[in-house]
């Protein structure tokens, strides 16, 4: 993979027929107090860097990442300082003049990887796909996740609508550029690694290796089902958590069940220790229920050890679902944090 500011004409001129570039799509848009403006252009070039080591890993030699296109049509966001927004004629035609530059600079074959989803903007970005293809003949791909069969891998964030500036970016830029990142508030953190290294921890360890031991957890055919699910819930929640749910809940829950199974397989396989989180500089919140499971009230108290700007609060009466039962009290003390960090 290359980058295609850094690289020279000559190196240019060398490239093979065959060549792929991905073009980042982002916005200058307002992101919450705790996110730079650029969070989409750095979401869109990690994309981009991660589809082009998927690209030459398959076979492809030659896969460039082009510089980013960040002006674009951002409506939803314009009332917020600092936003950016143009007309989506504008950006439909920087888009074909984009491509075409691209096309003529000898690559094959256009990707764009778009991680700005305001809809006059994906709306500008495929009709300046049809534009390029159809009057001038440059290929250009266009994977757009708002729509099938991408959309279908999007998180209940996504599909909730909360995602913007929500802990999907949050967590994309932390790890990109930690250093932009303002603020943070955690609820129960799994960051179950920093237990293994911890010798006042054994009992929430071995909290955990009852959790990984549980026959439906650890069943692979049993992965995402509704006994998967109870079993996963009534460690959260206890007994009656699964049953609680609303009957609409438990069935979005079934249909992304094994993504959910493998996601958790990967947390309960964590060993990364506290001092891995000790580069997090952003004043952080982390918030704990009185009634949360040991290991996840153990990995807040290791992790306020590690962190070097960090605040704990315990809530009263609260469980792991405490963002919900007790909405009050947490909202006020994310709003309290967020305010001091300005």
């Amino acid at each position: 993979m290359r980058y295609l500011a850094e690289m020279t004409f000559a190196e240019m001129r060398e490239m093979r027929e065959d060549a792929v570039v991905i073009l980042p799509i982002g916005a200058i848009e307002a992101h919450g107090p705790h996110l730079p403006l650029q969070t989409d252009v750095i979401i869109a070039r990690a994309m981009a860097a991660s589809g082009a080591r998927a690209l030459e890993a398959s076979g492809f030699a030659d896969v460039v990442v082009a510089p980013p296109l960040q002006w674009t049509s951002a409506g939803f966001a314009a009332a917020f300082a600092g936003t950016q927004s143009l007309s989506p004629a504008t950006v439909t035609a920087i888009l074909v003049e984009t491509a075409l530059g691209l096309h003529r600079a000898g690559f094959a074959h256009i990707l764009l990887a778009n991680a700005h989803l305001d809809p006059a903007h994906t709306a500008s970005l495929h009709e300046g796909v049809r534009v390029a293809q159809a009057q001038h003949g440059v290929v250009v791909t266009f994977p757009d996740i708002t729509r099938k069969p991408w959309a279908l891998r999007l998180t209940a964030e996504f599909k909730s609508g909360a995602c913007h500036a929500g802990q999907f970016e949050t967590s994309v830029v932390m790890v990109e550029r930690p250093d932009l990142v303002r603020t943070l508030a955690l609820y129960d953190p799994v960051a179950f690694g920093v237990l293994f290294e911890a010798a006042a921890a054994a009992d929430a360890r071995a909290e955990v290796a009852d959790l990984v031991a549980r026959s439906a957890l650890s069943d692979p055919a049993l992965q995402g089902s509704e006994l998967w699910f109870r079993a996963f819930m009534t460690y959260w929640g206890g007994e009656q958590a699964w049953d609680m749910l609303p009957a609409e809940a438990r069935a979005e829950a079934l249909r992304v069940g094994r993504k959910v199974a493998r996601e958790v397989q990967s947390v309960l396989g964590d060993r990364a220790p506290a001092a891995a989180y000790s580069g997090v500089r952003a004043p952080t919140l982390l918030l704990t229920g009185e009634r949360t499971p040991l290991a996840a009230r153990e990995v807040g108290r290791l992790l306020h050890g590690a962190l070097p700007r960090a605040e704990r609060v315990v809530i009263p009466g609260a469980g792991h679902a405490g963002p919900l039962t007790h909405a009050v009290s947490v909202n006020e003390l994310i709003l309290a944090h967020v305010t001091r960090a300005e």
